[in-house]
Formats: structure tokens, C-alpha cells, sequence
């Protein structure tokens, strides 16, 4: 599934190909994962510009002109995004065309949503959503009192929860967790300061590290073309068996909250 920084690529090159041009046709051909009917989509959205595409933890937000609702697509368990004109392995589910044969088309692996969202109500259309890391509002000061308020709460439980922070899913969990050098079920309360302190700066590292490798190995960027890194851009993430990059033991594999976590036991002590 994409997290923050498929989402910030794919940002990036549907606004380089898309900004400036005029929304002319829609081909919503599922009503499920829209917020509104085919109907209001193209009332609210056809013949107005399109001015930005901006990432949103998990979302990309599409902001229109003149004023009025934006275009909000995430998605969901995985999604083929796709420039019009790159040939998609299947048919795709919705259409977007704009003027001087512009446009993209969608394809949603399992499930995946479009949001019409009024401007500043994005995040609250997104679930509640907290600050992004890698944006102006994720901030070491921030992130403390959000932690301050949750010291019960698990460490990979917190950082996978959209409503603390935007964008970080079970693919990238695993090595923020390890660059601290905690476990992954560890309670924020029972974290040293220095871990504490470090949390701000994995986040970063490891999301500004994966934007720049580009997209990775099982999704398609805007252009259609397919990742070319692997697990062995993970530190510990995906390598179960395989040494630590610090100390040479074995990675571990448990099943902590509903999904899989991957981490050092010997770096990363349960206890």
C-alpha cells in the first residue's frame, strides 16, 4: 500500500504534468468509494483548473480554481495511478480528462476512495487527520505532545495511527521503530529520553530516504513505471533471518497488534 512517500512522488509528477489545466470529463464508473454522487463530482469539479497536487499523509489532494471543493484520491490497499496514455495491466475504474489530452486514470487494488473536500476541511475529511512528517507542521515539538498524551499506547500502534501522525503505514514502520532502538510494542511512557528525542529525526530519516530511492519495488508511479529497489533498501524491515546492520543477529518476525513487525531482538529488547 502507498504511504507518504509513494504519495509525495506521485505528487510530484501529476502536478509537473497536470498543473494549469482545465478539467473537461469524468468517467466515475463506481459510486462505492465516492463521498458524493457521480452527479455532484462533475457539478463541483468539471471546467475548473487545477492548480496544485499536494500530498496528505496517505492522500493525495487535487486544489482546484476558483475556489471551491478539491479532489481527494487514497489508495486504499494499493492503486495503479496512472497518466493517460500508459497502458494499464487492467481495465481501469475512473477517468479523469483534462484539456490538451491531459488526464489520469485509477485503478484500485481492493479498495481505495475519492473524497470531494471543501479547502482547509481536507484533513478533517480524511479521517482526522494529524501532522504529516516531512511538512511544516511535523515539528519535534509537536510530536512531543502528541506523545505526551498517548504514554500508553504501543510505539508502532501510535505511529500507524493517522490521527497522530499522517502517512506512515506498516511498510516503513518497522525501520523508524529500529533507528530508535526500541521494540515495537514498547509503551511512548517506558521510551529512554534519548529515544524519545530520536523519534522526530527517524521519522524523517527513514520517509526522506524512501522518497529519494523513488517508488518502491511493487507499485507504479505516475508514468508507469514499476519500482526497482527492494527489501535490501530496509534496515530491518522485510528481512526476517537476515543480520542486524548493527549487530549481526538475526532479525526477528512477531505479529504485534494485527500485523507483522520485523526488528532486532538483540537491539530492540522487548523489555
Amino acid at each position: 500500500m502507498a504511504e507518504l512517500p509513494e504519495i509525495i512522488i506521485l505528487a510530484r509528477q501529476m502536478g509537473r504534468d497536470l498543473s494549469g489545466s482545465i478539467l473537461k470529463e469524468t468517467d466515475l464508473g463506481l459510486n462505492k468509494p465516492l463521498n458524493a454522487s457521480p452527479g455532484e463530482f462533475r457539478e463541483n469539479l468539471l471546467d475548473r483548473l487545477l492548480v496544485e497536487v499536494r500530498p496528505l499523509g496517505k492522500w493525495l489532494v487535487l486544489e482546484f480554481a476558483p475556489p471551491g471543493p478539491n479532489l481527494m484520491i487514497h489508495p486504499g490497499m494499493g492503486m495503479d495511478l496512472l497518466s493517460l496514455g500508459v497502458k494499464a495491466a487492467k481495465p481501469p475504474q475512473f477517468l479523469f480528462r483534462f484539456d490538451q489530452g491531459r488526464g489520469f486514470s485509477i485503478r484500485f487494488w481492493w479498495f481505495g476512495y475519492l473524497r470531494l473536500a471543501r479547502p482547509g476541511r481536507e484533513a478533517e475529511v480524511g479521517g482526522g487527520l494529524g501532522p504529516a512528517p516531512l511538512g511544516p507542521g511535523f515539528t519535534p515539538a509537536a510530536l512531543n505532545r502528541v506523545m505526551e498524551r498517548k504514554k500508553g499506547t504501543g510505539l508502532k500502534a501510535f505511529l500507524l495511527n493517522q490521527k497522530n501522525l499522517a502517512g506512515i503505514g506498516n511498510f516503513y514502520v518497522h525501520d523508524i521503530c529500529f533507528r530508535i532502538k526500541a521494540h515495537p510494542g514498547a509503551r511512548l511512557g517506558d521510551l529512554s529520553p534519548d529515544q524519545r528525542d530520536g523519534l522526530h529525526r527517524a521519522v524523517e530519516e527513514t520517509l526522506s530516504s524512501a522518497v529519494e530511492r523513488g517508488i518502491n519495488y511493487f507499485e507504479y508511479d505516475f508514468r508507469g513505471r514499476r519500482g526497482d529497489w527492494d527489501r535490501e533498501a530496509f534496515l530491518v524491515g522485510y528481512r526476517e533471518g537476515r543480520p542486524c546492520p548493527d549487530c549481526g543477529r538475526a532479525i526477528e518476525k512477531a505479529k504485534i497488534g494485527s500485523t507483522a513487525s520485523y526488528f532486532c531482538p538483540a537491539c530492540q529488547p522487548e523489555s
